[in-house]
């Protein structure tokens, strides 16, 4: 059928309405879009491989990027080129940019097969675009990074995680992203747990120390050389846990949905260890980093000002958690005491949430922080 529709669609003097209502016939749904394994790995198609597929490049220069009344039509013609795999060798300005436009949306939907499709293709072949004298700006300026970020967090596909880690290693030598890249600590932090559900899998995990370095080192370490050595669920749960220690000794004044994005990374971080099946060892350097942490966040819940008192407290108590508990009895409690634990904090994080929506003026700040 697909090869059917797209035939008519391609018929001259076909109304854009009519190519839009047969498109739909055709929309990848979210499981095939889970399970599909692209491959970057492909050449440029000649011009005459293009004819076949021209009217869909057309068609989606023809539509309103702007606002788009339903990004799903966007993503019925762009799955065209992709099943064709035109666009994964070098779609055109345009067409990057009407796909960008999908998952930058303020108001995404992570369930849509549109924006998923799309987050997949940016997530395959950023890499290779962002080489492009053309192409690579236009990834750097739409804030790509912390939106592929964002829809691997809600993905919880292993599959994707994977990729996404990939990606930030090899975007992280490249000096025009590494400003990019470290802008985003907590972005790239809030996968820890994913990735050590995946297992020992050195190869991902020493990626993942690669970019974890640029929060201490300021620039991407090569494996088994300076800061980085052979990659452990140990060592890669410390370094994540280091982080965030300088993150909290950098923070002055946040503001609240800023406050309350670091409080739940550094919830998720402190308790990905031992949410695992077969938790990492508290080794001596994950347990003073636990402590380094909890330290300093008890420092902040006194110190520092904020429009929420609760957000103080909540800091007060995970720092007492991570320190007197985490880092004392790692091993002592059972998966279900952590579970409830981090419930506990998560819950209490969601009414700090609702009480920042509340006030008018959080609101103001909340959503110039997701513009960023």
């Amino acid at each position: 059928m697909r090869r059917v529709v797209y035939h008519i669609c391609g018929c001259p003097g076909v109304l854009q309405s009519t190519a839009t209502t047969l498109l739909t016939f055709t929309r990848l749904g979210m499981d095939t879009l889970l399970a599909y394994r692209v491959d970057s790995s492909v050449t440029i198609p000649v011009e005459s491989e293009l004819k076949d597929v021209a009217w869909a490049y057309r068609l989606l220069a023809q539509l309103d990027t702007a606002h788009p009344k339903d990004v799903n039509v966007i993503g019925d013609v762009a799955q065209v080129l992709f099943h064709h795999i035109h666009i994964r060798s070098k779609p055109s300005l345009s067409v990057l940019r009407i796909i960008l436009s999908i998952i930058t949306d303020d108001v995404a939907d992570y369930d849509e097969p549109a924006q998923f499709f799309a987050f997949r293709v940016l997530l395959s072949f950023a890499d290779q675009w962002s080489h492009d004298d053309e192409l690579g700006p236009a990834l750097r300026q739409h804030s790509v990074w912390a939106v592929l970020g964002t829809f691997n967090i809600h993905s919880l596909h292993h599959d994707i995680t994977t990729h996404y880690i990939a990606l930030g290693d090899k975007l992280a030598w490249l000096p025009e992203w590494i400003s990019i890249i470290a802008a985003d600590p907590i972005g790239w932090l809030s996968h820890l747990s994913s990735l050590l559900s995946l297992g020992p899998r050195s190869e991902t995990q020493n990626k993942f120390c690669v970019v974890l370095s640029l929060w201490g080192e300021g620039e991407p370490a090569e494996i088994g050389v300076g800061p980085v050595t052979i990659t452990s669920s140990e060592t890669t749960l410390a370094m994540s846990v280091e982080v965030l220690v300088k993150l909290w000794d950098q923070l002055v004044s946040p503001q609240i949905y800023a406050l309350i994005s670091l409080i739940e990374c550094t919830i998720f971080t402190a308790f990905a260890g031992v949410m695992q099946e077969s938790p990492p060892h508290l080794t001596d350097q994950l347990k003073q980093a636990a402590i380094r942490l909890g330290n300093i966040l008890a420092d902040k819940a006194a110190n520092i000002t904020t429009p929420l008192p609760l957000s103080t407290e909540l800091m007060r108590r995970l720092g007492l958690c991570i320190k007197n508990t985490l880092a004392q009895q790692w091993s002592n409690k059972d998966q279900g005491y952590w579970l409830a634990a981090r419930e506990d904090f998560l819950s209490n994080l969601h009414e700090l949430r609702q009480l920042g929506d509340n006030d008018e003026h959080n609101r103001e700040n909340r959503a110039a922080y997701i513009r960023g």
